[in-house]
């Protein structure tokens, strides 16, 4: 639990771990929470859905109507034992530890709750579900405490305008029973019953309804005569709020229907009104908001300004303007793909969710990722927060990483790798598939301890990972970063990969094949400085001196001046140039380091 959350929430039960086994993907997953907002991140078919509906399935729904039932297509291909879901509660006060005695363990003070289901057999042809409590388990009789614990899902792809403006009535009429007092509904309710009464003793009301009596007395006075009346249904307020829509429109434009209006404010009306949904809930204890894709429709911006209310509302600072407070504690578990939502919240906060034929699904929660202690752990965290918030990076979505020191690195990369896999279309695109991350600096050991963090089947969050650093040289021929990154060993997952002196003087080639290449680049940036050009290009040692004349150790009025990032962006235009019968124009020979790097990322 980060400081902040741990500080401005006060203790209550909260859901800390959840064990399923045989459910779908999840053979045996572990997932760990945290108190405020987890968000399950991951790639599509990983398992996140899974990992939600399992907790639907073990707990009561806030409305009381189940929507997720067990299904015998539940159980995981070729398992043999029954679906087990287990939830594991911290925190509990002592109301709480006696309110949930049945699910209480003794010896560590959490509260355990389990559900089983067993497939359908003859003995039992429609399949039974098992609930118990405790450690060891027991007999869970006491459903009414049991449901004190309860969960709100959203769906993906939600309809939010659909859900808004239909005419059900369910969502305003539970925000008016959330922001009115008992007298306020009742004298709400009469005055309407007044203004109806109203409308149909005068008006055109009056005028059909008294048409139809003199056609139903002519009909009926020679037997036995009837009254009919034209009147308005009893106004209750859960009917009052089918009449009811809502409308919105940006500030200063008279509010509209909701269909003229954008699908991701929509959205976040939606959620808002799920929000105020809990505010009504007086004997719940804990409730669960499971959320899944919150960037549905939503503009990074907004997915950010989502995520920062979201954890408001875990704090318990939902809504101070109007005065609406959510009863018990709020816990929000959130399935994304968004790298936006991911940087919205700390690595504390973020479980990893990935898959794989043998394990299945699988979570990896980064707070346990091996970042250190004390001072040394903070500062790493730190780091990685900083750099997810400033970045928006797809750090934490890729099965293939690069990490690099710069933007000449990420320009060049993919263009080489264009030319060295020109024959070979397969390991080309994925290549492309890797993602490329600019550390920007020669820490790069708290991104090798996150992203090669594994769960205890050894499965990592990326599948390979390559950091691409410089030598950098004194020109002692003493290197300054020698060992960057050599400290981890991990030969299957890890390959760290180093250009003699920079990136840029190690494109020369090995035997220096290419420098007439990079002299073209070179000279689009400064088209008179041929003559430097010519220094390097008659030394022994062109690679040295091309080093010495970019860095510090250069010669007096012998510098190159180089922008390097412009030098990169001018080398990968002549990289991909082609002549008209679709071959490359420039000779190019791939140093044989850079050839490491692209096998080993795309080589199985």
């Amino acid at each position: 639990m980060s400081a902040d959350m741990a500080e401005a929430t006060p203790k209550s039960i909260w859901l800390s771990d959840l064990t399923i086994r045989n459910f779908r993907s999840c053979k045996k997953t572990e997932v760990k929470f945290q108190p405020g907002v987890t968000l399950l991140a991951g790639e599509n078919n990983a398992g996140k859905s899974n990992i939600v509906d399992a907790i639907r399935l073990g707990l009561d729904p806030l409305s009381g109507r189940a929507t997720r039932y067990f299904e015998a297509d539940d159980l995981t291909e070729d398992a043999a034992g029954p679906i087990d879901i287990a939830l594991e509660f911290k925190d509990a006060t002592d109301f709480q530890k006696a309110l949930f005695i049945n699910g209480l363990d003794l010896k560590t003070g959490t509260i355990q709750y389990q559900t089983s289901y067993l497939p359908p057999t003859q003995e039992i042809p429609r399949g039974k579900r098992v609930r118990t409590a405790g450690e060891p388990r027991g007999a869970d009789s006491d459903f009414e405490a049991r449901a004190k614990i309860n969960c709100v899902y959203v769906e993906p792809l939600r309809d939010a305008k659909y859900q808004l403006a239909s005419g059900n009535g369910r969502r305003l009429g539970t925000i008016l029973n959330a922001l009115l007092s008992e007298e306020e509904k009742r004298n709400f309710e009469q005055n309407a019953k007044d203004a109806f009464d109203k409308l149909s003793s005068e008006g055109p009301i009056s005028t059909v309804s008294g048409t139809i009596q003199s056609h139903l007395a002519a009909l009926t006075d020679p037997i036995r005569s009837q009254t009919v009346e034209v009147d308005f249904e009893t106004p209750k307020l859960e009917k009052l709020a089918r009449a009811l829509r809502m409308k919105m429109a940006e500030k200063g434009i008279d509010p509209r229907d909701l269909d003229s209006s954008g699908l991701g404010y929509a959205n976040l009306l939606f959620l808002s009104t799920v929000l105020l949904e809990l505010s009504v809930v007086r004997e719940s204890e804990l409730t669960i908001l499971l959320i899944e894709e919150p960037e549905a429709h939503l503009h990074p911006q907004l997915q950010g300004v989502l995520l920062d209310f979201l954890q408001s509302a875990a704090k318990g600072e939902f809504d101070v303007t109007t005065g609406v407070n959510i009863r018990g504690r709020l816990q929000v578990i959130a399935t994304t793909h968004s790298p936006s939502i991911a940087s919205a919240v700390g690595v504390n906060d973020i479980v990893i969710i990935k898959s794989d034929n043998e394990s299945g699904t699988h979570a990896l929660d980064l707070q346990s990722v091996d970042f250190g202690t004390g001072k040394t752990r903070d500062n790493n965290i730190r780091k990685i927060n900083q750099y997810l918030d400033a970045t928006r990076s797809e750090l934490l979505f890729a099965r293939q990483v690069i990490l690099v020191e710069g933007i000449s690195e990420a320009v060049l990369l993919p263009a080489i790798a264009e030319r060295f896999l020109e024959n070979d279309p397969q390991r080309l695109r994925k290549f492309k598939a890797c993602t490329t991350i600019i550390v920007g600096s020669v820490d790069f050991k708290p991104y090798i301890k996150l992203l090669t963090h594994s769960s205890p089947n050894q499965q990592s969050i990326v599948e390979k990972l390559v950091l691409l650093t410089d030598e950098d040289p004194n020109m002692d021929e003493a290197a300054n970063s020698p060992s960057r990154g050599s400290e981890h060993e991990a030969p299957d997952l890890f390959c760290r990969v180093v250009s003699p002196y920079t990136l840029e003087v190690s494109l020369l080639g090995d035997t220096n094949e290419n420098i007439d290449l990079l002299k073209e680049a070179y000279l689009q940036q400064h088209t008179r400085s041929k003559d430097k050009w010519d220094t390097i290009n008659d030394s022994e040692n062109p690679r040295g001196t091309m080093y010495t004349m970019m860095g510090r150790n250069e010669i007096a009025g012998e510098s190159l001046k180089i922008k390097k990032g412009q030098f990169a962006h001018d080398l990968a235009i002549l990289l991909r140039e082609r002549k008209r019968n679709g071959s490359f124009k420039n000779e190019f020979k791939c140093p044989e380091h850079l050839a490491q790097l692209i096998n080993f990322i795309t080589c199985d």
